[in-house]
């Protein structure tokens, strides 16, 4: 039996849920960000990072899927890579920050045309999904009474 080895990673979240008294419908969930592991021993996490970016967000996010995972880094985060001669090395999205916003379009958070466009704005700044999205107002409102609650103020502000 091989040592025992502490592993922190910071941020994480983790949820459970379940419906029945019995637990047959429990769901568990747990995601961490990769690049964040901590072991105390500046060699071994080296070597657990330097695994290559489809790895990473496949472990960071493994309830997506990972064919799903392969097309936007394969796709979109390597096509707009190679048009901005950037190597996925210097790249500043991480394999957290992808799987977040390719876990906001599984979502219905944002559609996939809005998230190629955050995911530009990601490569240029290195905010994280979340930011851009917001500042953008790109998210989705599925609920039709805040729709038309920003109908009536964008009328009420423009009544020409």
């Amino acid at each position: 039996m091989g040592n025992l080895i502490r592993i922190q990673f910071l941020p994480f979240c983790e949820g459970s849920g379940r419906a029945s008294p019995d637990f047959s419908d429990a769901q568990i969930s747990f995601s961490a960000d990769v690049d964040s592991i901590d072991t105390g021993s500046e060699q071994r996490d080296g070597h657990l990072k330097s695994a290559d970016f489809f790895d990473a967000a496949v472990r960071s996010a493994p309830q997506l899927a990972p064919a799903h995972l392969a097309n936007w880094i394969a796709g979109e985060l390597f096509g707009q890579l190679r048009t901005s001669g950037t190597a996925i090395e210097s790249s500043r999205v991480t394999p957290q920050a992808l799987t977040d916003l390719v876990a906001g379009v599984d979502s219905g958070e944002i559609t996939t045309a809005n998230a190629k466009v955050v995911l530009t704005e990601m490569l240029a700044t290195g905010e994280s999904p979340e930011a851009v999205i917001a500042r953008r107002g790109l998210k989705i409102i599925d609920n039709a009474d805040a729709v038309a609650e920003l109908v009536r103020k964008t009328l009420d502000a423009h009544p020409e």
